[in-house]
């Protein structure tokens, strides 16, 4: 292996270490083992424990934000709903391929220290506000019920990271599709307004009715 290469397959098998023994339990010792390279290879890569495991939540964080586009109502050749689906489909299939990512963003980096629950509420505000500008936009132009932003956003983040969280958690498998499905649903269900969900506003639906 070549360095580039050697360096990635110790954060590979760091990955599983930290998923499967949390950062706590987790060794430099059970990493180089597991493997299969001297512990003085280890620290030409990385300082210490919490080197590599910072740079596994800043690549999974990363891996998230470049997978999340924001969501742009005046578009023609997609829908709201559809980039809404979309984004949600982009995270879900990051976790769902990696489930040990999810343990180690979602459990193991909560609490560690205060740097990383700064990095974390960072990247949640971030996310956040990605979510609020898009309801926002959507409110304006009748595309979503009047309401709370940013409560709705912090509801469409607590959905997906839970379920991210608890699949990682299992050894079943999840339709990710479905899963996909059912997020949208809640929102469409809930949140927006006749206009996204048939192409009419109210009032012409309720005309068309009682003729």
């Amino acid at each position: 292996m070549d360095r580039e290469q050697r360096r990635a397959q110790i954060l590979e098998v760091a990955k599983s270490v930290f998923a499967e023994k949390g950062y706590h339990h987790a060794r430099i010792d059970d990493i180089v083992a597991r493997a299969r390279v001297a512990r003085g290879t280890f620290y030409l890569y990385f300082g210490d424990k919490r080197a590599i495991f910072t740079e596994l939540v800043d690549g999974c964080v990363s891996a998230v934000n470049a997978a999340i586009y924001a969501i742009d109502v005046s578009r023609r050749d997609r829908s709201p709903i559809e980039q809404l689906t979309d984004n949600v489909d982009r995270v879900v299939r990051i976790f769902v391929d990696e489930p040990a990512l999810a343990r180690i963003l979602f459990n193991e980096a909560v609490g560690l220290d205060p740097e990383f629950d700064r990095k974390l509420l960072a990247f949640y505000d971030g996310v956040s506000a990605m979510i609020v500008r898009a309801l926002v936009e959507g409110e304006r132009v009748g595309m979503v019920r009047a309401g709370d932003s940013k409560a709705r956003a912090l509801c469409v983040l607590g959905i997906v990271k839970e379920f991210l969280y608890q699949l990682s958690l299992r050894d079943q498998g999840f339709d990710r599709a479905a899963v996909v499905r059912t997020v949208i649903e809640l929102v469409n269900g809930g949140w927006l307004t006749d206009l996204v969900r048939t192409g009419r506003r109210g009032d012409e639906i309720s005309s068309s009715s009682a003729a």
